[in-house]
């Protein structure tokens, strides 16, 4: 069976998001893109190519010489990291 490669759901795309609620100021980029810039420098690469540049999981693995895996344990531990950052 083959793998199917899913790409994340880019932050700052050029389509409308399904729900009228969102906005996209100019403000929260500033922000998102500050929470960005005070991550670890690993976390804050692959955070840059899943959400910025567009990249699977799979092409940032190859990027930085580690598994696929080790990519999805990076991506979840910063977005924890972005969340606690953000309510702080």
């Amino acid at each position: 069976m083959k793998k199917i490669r899913y790409r994340e759901r880019p932050l700052y795309e050029n389509s409308q998001y399904p729900s009228p609620y969102y906005t996209r100021s100019s403000e929260e980029k500033i922000l998102v893109r500050d929470l960005v810039d005070k991550l670890p420098p690993r976390g804050k690469f692959v955070i840059e190519k899943l959400y910025f540049q567009h990249l699977t999981e799979e092409e940032v693995a190859q990027h930085l010489n580690i598994s696929q895996q080790a990519v999805s344990k990076c991506k979840k531990k910063m977005i924890q990291l972005l969340s606690r950052t953000a309510n702080y």
